[in-house]
């Protein structure tokens, strides 16, 4: 996609947790996804090429 400006979200699976209304708990750090780790998730699954970010 070239000219457009797409804002994307990624989460792990079990991420619900901290927006789950009972038994709330926080997300560790390791369980994160890092701006490295899903541009190089969208760039292989996808086959797109980040610039600009």
């Amino acid at each position: 996609i070239f000219g457009m400006d797409v804002c994307v979200t990624l989460e792990r699976p079990g991420y619900r947790v901290t927006r789950r209304r009972r038994k709330r708990a926080k997300i560790g750090k390791d369980h994160r996804v890092s701006r490295e780790e899903a541009i190089e998730f969208i760039s292989k699954v996808f086959g797109v090429k980040v610039e600009g970010w």
